[in-house]
């Protein structure tokens, strides 16, 4: 019964033909995200027989670095290091500004490289070629951004505690597509 309750504010968002829109102010943020991490808890409570106090429920879903989009942050991860965070020390400090910079620039620098020549593409002549390049741009552009997003994420949260489980590893770099899927979004 939980689990629906949880998926009924993202079905209330996709069926508006349906259902009256809500004003803008009250418009779900990272609602699929936040769904996934309901049904996480759900599992958590029902498969380890053990009561979550409102306030670290509260802490865990409104918990700021992975807020809208992740990586997802499992429940039994984020409890471990809830009432006892990871020290900050001067080097964890560094590791995490270069990363907050990294993700940084993803978003910001390669993102407009390929956002701008994804935008040519789409304007170009149709072909094949063209066809297949719009794809492969498509998936450079989630990758880039969805990255870069976690990239800050997870240095905002070890500057917080919190170790904040990588979302990719190399993906671009799998030998097929199973692999490539394993290492697009670890988290999912």
């Amino acid at each position: 019964m939980f689990s629906i309750l949880c998926t009924v504010p993202f079905f209330y968002g996709r069926m508006t033909e349906f259902f009256p829109q809500l004003p803008v102010i009250i418009t779900f943020v990272g609602i699929a995200y936040h769904m996934l991490k309901a049904v996480d808890v759900m599992y958590f409570v029902y498969y380890t027989d053990m009561d979550i106090p409102f306030l670290t429920y509260v802490n865990y879903m409104l918990f700021f670095p992975t807020f809208t989009a992740g990586p997802i942050f499992r429940y039994r991860d984020f409890q471990k290091v809830y009432n006892k965070p990871v020290p900050l020390t001067t080097d964890r400090f560094i590791t995490c500004v270069k990363r907050f910079i990294k993700g940084m620039f993803k978003k910001m620098v390669v993102l407009y490289f390929v956002s701008t020549f994804f935008n040519f593409l789409v304007a170009s002549e149709k072909h094949w070629y063209v066809s297949l390049a719009i794809v492969v741009f498509s998936y450079l552009f989630l990758f880039f951004d969805l990255s870069g997003y976690s990239d800050m994420a997870i240095a905002v949260g070890s500057v917080m505690g919190y170790t904040v489980p990588e979302n990719f590893r190399k993906p671009w770099a799998a030998a097929s597509f199973t692999q490539f899927w394993r290492n697009w979004h670890i988290t999912l």
